[in-house]
């Protein structure tokens, strides 16, 4: 199966922004870059409508479901950007519930960072010298036992990295993937659909 997987647009104006912190609306370029992103796909003929994004969805769907209105997370506005476009890049409109309507995406705890016993910077600094932590590869294993069906999955890059050790595709591929970018990967069946 070929997955597009894309790391969310920049969010921060930091390179790191803080782990596991609700994201703040995405940079001027992190938007350019996701719109640019949107129509080489859509010059390709890919329908950018529906994605997988990363998340607790019980929580997400919560949120939505006690109307309140915060900065969505950076997956989720990269997954509506690459829906709509320019009609997504107006903040007001872009909070969970209009995402919602504007977007179909679904939202998978199996893209979720994991959880590691070091910072954020150390792990991309592991990640430069190809060192993929163990709790990497776990995600990335998990991810392929049961991977979302949908063709554009958005995620960080540490489920990226996971996924791409796994796979043996690390050195071809380097680590980590830079904000907004696009990688084209063959996934397995699992094991259930073989």
């Amino acid at each position: 199966m070929r997955k597009l997987i894309i790391r969310q647009g920049q969010s921060s104006e930091l390179v790191i922004p803080a782990r596991n912190t609700p994201s703040l609306w995405l940079t001027e370029r992190g938007t350019n870059s996701i719109l640019t992103l949107r129509q080489q796909l859509l010059a390709r003929g890919v329908d950018t409508k529906h994605a997988a994004i990363a998340g607790d969805n019980q929580s997400a769907q919560a949120d939505i479901a006690a109307g309140k209105i915060k900065p969505i997370h950076a997956s989720i506005q990269t997954a509506t950007l690459l829906a709509k476009g320019e009609e997504a890049t107006e903040k007001a409109t872009v909070t969970p519930a209009a995402a919602l309507k504007l977007a179909e995406f679904r939202i998978y705890e199996s893209l979720q960072e994991p959880e590691i016993d070091t910072t954020h910077k150390k792990v991309i600094g592991m990640l430069k010298r190809n060192e993929v932590p163990e709790e990497l590869v776990a995600a990335g294993e998990s991810l392929l036992a049961h991977p979302p069906e949908e063709d554009i999955w958005i995620a960080g890059p540490m489920v990226i990295a996971g996924l791409c050790k796994v796979l043996r595709i690390e050195r071809y591929q380097p680590l980590p993937p830079v904000f907004g970018e696009l990688r084209v990967i063959d996934v397995p069946l699992p094991p259930a659909y073989r």
